[in-house]
């Protein structure tokens, strides 16, 4: 379900209506079992993970508590951040039998949209590159470890492409890499093959 996190084990358990659609241990259950019915060559595991991780940021500010716990209870920054280290690599380790897993890691995080930056801040709503990778430094621990665990298990940064050294644009190739301040455009997701 859209805003429920690819990870065994966990609950979402804000008040956007997700907690009843998140918390489902036999959804989850039969996921990893179609999956694996599928024989597929590979799986790619995407989700906003700083999501889950940091709770909803938009502009630099906290906007929603969009947090996981794989606990009875409800979701806070604590446990969200350990729901992740402990069940990312389980999820992992599921996925990966007698198949590829490729850990997509997050996008820089633009502070608002594209269209509406270039337009009304253009210096100031891309990220530098040392901003994100402050941010994700957690979430990326997260992934480098629960792929390091797995063999046969990998990890692709969007940040290379999309970062240099110093900043990390909302374009590539002279095209919009963002469909907002979080999704990729098609001609972004392309680039990353």
């Amino acid at each position: 379900h859209a805003g429920c996190p690819p990870i065994v084990g966990v609950y979402r358990t804000d008040e956007s209506g997700k907690k009843m659609r998140c918390g489902n241990p036999l959804l989850q259950a039969q996921e990893i079992d179609a999956i694996r019915r599928a024989k597929p060559e590979a799986v790619f595991l995407i989700a906003r993970w700083n999501l889950y991780y940091h709770g909803r940021i938009k502009d630099g500010l906290l906007i929603e508590n969009a947090f996981i716990t794989d606990s009875p209870g409800d979701a806070n920054a604590d446990s969200s951040q350990k729901a992740l280290a402990r069940r990312l690599p389980e999820t992992v380790a599921l996925l990966s039998a007698s198949r590829r897993v490729v850990v997509f890691k997050d996008v820089p995080l633009l502070r608002v949209p594209g269209v509406i930056g270039q337009s009304t801040r253009p210096d100031t709503f891309e990220p530098s590159a040392s901003e994100h990778a402050r941010f994700e430094a957690g979430v990326n621990q997260a992934i480098d470890t629960a792929v390091a665990r797995t063999p046969g298990a990998f990890a692709f940064d969007p940040a290379t492409r999309l970062c240099n050294t110093t900043k990390c644009s909302a374009w590539l190739d002279g095209l919009p890499a963002y469909i907002d301040e979080v999704h990729v455009t098609p001609h972004a997701a392309l680039r990353f093959l």
